[in-house]
């Protein structure tokens, strides 16, 4: 594990090196943990990738992770994460803001089914999305509201912060600061190493 994280800090420093998907295996272990510390309510992941139509076509912008709070007050977390603050795209915040304040989950899995799935080339990967999305009693809280967390390496431009207060901003030092304690001590030692670094340059 030491090797791997030692390697994924070299190849950040790369000009085409998507260290977003690189540490997904690693980092969204403890995002479900550090969710239900933020919330204060237990929060199952659901899936990777969502995703959301664009407008006058069959094309998609899909939103990193799929979470779902339960409890007393329902909600679904949409989570961006977003390693570089070149890659933090407005058009892309106002489409999450957007989806929040005016769909709900049941019309977004309804759009899927029937305005993506068809056109697709990979229809059993979209089925199996539906499937998961509306397994495990799920279906009773497809209409619970939408919550958007944007969880970023550097602090987000105030401009943007101003712009989107339905969106719940958090840093990645942050996070690392309040996940004290982890089912999984040993990785969450390496990973944590990884997370402070990534705000220092």
């Amino acid at each position: 594990i030491r090797l791997v994280i030692q390697r994924l800090h070299r190849n950040r420093k790369f000009p085409k090196y998507q260290l977003e998907r690189s540490i997904d295996g690693f980092l969204a272990l403890f995002l479900e943990e550090y969710l239900a510390l933020h919330f204060d309510a237990p929060v199952t992941y659901v899936a990777a990738e969502f995703p959301l139509k664009k407008a006058g076509n069959n094309q998609s912008t899909n939103v990193d992770y799929l979470y779902l709070k339960t409890g007393s007050s329902p909600q679904w977390i949409f989570v961006e994460l977003k390693t570089d603050p070149y890659s933090l795209r407005e058009a892309q915040l106002h489409l999450y803001a957007e989806t929040s304040a005016t769909m709900t989950m049941q019309q977004l899995v309804q759009q899927v089914e029937q305005a993506i799935l068809p056109k697709s080339k990979r229809k059993e990967k979209y089925r199996y999305l539906l499937e998961i999305v509306r397994a495990d009693g799920r279906t009773n809280v497809l209409d619970a509201p939408i919550h958007i967390v944007c969880i970023t390496a550097h602090p987000p431009d105030t401009r943007l912060r101003a712009a989107y207060p339905q969106i719940d901003w958090v840093q990645l030092h942050d996070l690392a600061a309040k996940l004290t304690h982890t089912q999984h001590p040993e990785l969450w030692h390496y990973v944590k190493e990884l997370v402070l670094s990534l705000g220092e340059e």
